[in-house]
């Protein structure tokens, strides 16, 4: 008798084992979700930094060109859509966002903690770096924000500096979700709002290059033949239709970054038996991170 009480409770705890690894298996698997589709944000936003540039310098020089001004054209003269210094600070947050991502699904049990550990000690160390004039001067500039603001805004990201090396795996991931959440919250609003500011400038730089073209076929239309003219007015169209596609990625970009705050507010809900909303949000954060690196590879290969 006692041989059968031993065995049953043997299989009961098995049961009870197996239940828990495959509710943490669950949970790994989402996690490891959030963060592929942390790391696809990452990319896609370095990507709209390249398209911000090349498409800020070509429409540039075409303006100048439209305005007359192609005797003083000069590759060296053409001041950057944004300083270096400024897209490195964006990319710096961003790299945090990955690293506690990342972090998160190493706690789970997906990649090697002590490797991660070591590549992410000079990260860590930049984050925490980060005061007010660093969000003040690097993110917004011409939508200033409060004080407040900017130092939610900088507490923020120094929380995620020192969340990367000093969380260890027995505090428990659901924990440390439900701890930085408000941070990782704040950070990912500050990128959405920098994008807003970006897809806007970005939209006038196209308005200015658009105008001066315009312009030049209204001086000189006159004097060109069919074929010239058809062509003058098809560049016309053909920077509307650019400006159209180009202020739909950004809008795309601005849409991925604020879902990827509203994805981890769910994220702790990985432990639990139904996660429905946390489903949908990872896969529609997913299908659009796709559909962003999608277009910004086609632009690329042009």
């Amino acid at each position: 008798m006692k041989t059968i009480q031993n065995s049953v409770l043997a299989v009961v705890i098995l049961l009870v084992i197996s239940g828990c690894a495959s509710v943490n298996q669950n949970a790994a698997k989402k996690i490891g979700g959030f963060s592929a589709a942390t790391d696809l944000a990452a990319q896609n936003t370095s990507a709209a930094f390249e398209m911000l540039d090349r498409e800020h310098f070509n429409l540039t020089v075409a303006r100048d060109v439209a305005e007359g001004g192609w005797e003083k054209l000069n590759a060296k003269s053409i001041a950057p859509f944004l300083n270096p210094e400024d897209v490195q600070a964006r990319l710096l947050v961003l790299q945090g966002l990955q690293a506690y991502a990342q972090k998160l699904s190493a706690l789970m049990g997906n990649e090697q903690m002590d490797a991660f550990d070591k590549a992410t000690v000079d990260l860590s160390a930049s984050l925490k770096n980060v005061d007010d004039e660093f969000v003040k001067s690097k993110f917004l500039s011409t939508a200033p924000l409060s004080s407040s603001e900017i130092r939610i805004a900088s507490t923020a990201i120094n929380a995620i500096g020192h969340w990367i090396i000093d969380v260890k795996r027995e505090k428990g991931v659901k924990a440390s979700i439900q701890e930085m959440n408000p941070f990782v919250t704040n950070t990912a609003v500050l990128l959405a709002r920098d994008f807003v500011v970006l897809r806007r400038n970005l939209a006038t730089t196209y308005d200015e290059a658009v105008m001066a073209q315009k312009v030049f076929v209204k001086n000189n239309i006159a004097t060109m033949d069919a074929a010239t003219k058809r062509n003058e007015i098809k560049a016309i169209a053909d920077l509307i239709i650019e400006a159209n596609q180009a202020d739909h990625a950004m809008a795309l970009m601005q849409k991925s970054i604020g879902d990827l705050g509203e994805t981890h507010a769910q994220l702790a809900t990985a432990f639990d038996k139904s996660s429905v909303k946390l489903d949908q949000l990872l896969a529609d954060l997913t299908v659009e991170g796709k559909r962003v690196e999608k277009f910004y590879d086609s632009i690329g290969s042009k």
